[in-house]
C-alpha cells in the first residue's frame, strides 16, 4: 500500500487547516515551491519536514488513518437526544464508511467514500467539527 493511501487527501489537509485542526502530525504535505509559485506538492515524514520547514512554503499534516482515528470520538453525546451515539468503520461494497448510530441502532450521521480510509475518517471529522458536535480544542 503507498503512502498516499494511508493518509487524508491534500484538499481535505487543507480544510482540516483551515477549521483550526492542530497540525501536529507524523507526514505533511510541503509544497516545494515557494508561494505564489506552480505548486510541487510532496509527502514527507517529520523528520525531512523539519528541515524543508519554512514561512515562504506551505504544509498541511497529511494525517494517516490512525492519527485520523484518535480525534474521532468513539461516541457523541448530544443534548436532548437521550443516548449515546456510537461510531462503527467498516469496509463494504469498497467503501469505506463511517457511522455514528444511536444506542438503539438509528442513524444519525455517517460518511462513505471509495477513495480511501483516511478520507473516509477526515471527511466524518470535518463533518462533525463544521457541525458543532465535536470541539478538538476540549480533547
Amino acid at each position: 500500500m503507498e503512502l498516499k493511501d494511508q493518509v487524508c487527501s491534500l484538499i481535505l489537509a487543507k480544510r482540516l487547516k483551515e477549521l483550526g485542526v492542530e497540525q501536529d502530525s507524523y507526514f505533511y504535505y510541503y509544497n516545494r515551491s515557494p508561494k505564489g509559485e506552480e505548486s510541487d506538492w510532496i509527502i514527507t515524514d517529520l523528520n525531512d519536514y523539519m528541515l524543508f520547514s519554512s514561512s515562504n512554503h506551505e504544509e498541511f499534516s497529511a494525517f494517516t488513518v490512525a492519527e485520523l482515528g484518535e480525534m474521532l470520538p468513539e461516541s457523541l453525546n448530544l443534548e436532548g437526544i437521550g443516548d449515546y451515539i456510537f461510531i462503527t468503520k467498516g469496509h463494504e461494497k469498497n467503501k469505506w464508511s463511517i457511522v455514528y448510530r444511536r444506542g438503539n441502532g438509528d442513524f444519525v450521521c455517517g460518511f462513505s467514500t471509495e477513495s480511501s480510509e483516511a478520507d473516509a475518517r477526515a471527511n466524518m471529522l470535518i463533518y462533525l467539527i463544521e457541525n458543532g458536535l465535536i470541539n478538538l480544542r476540549d480533547k
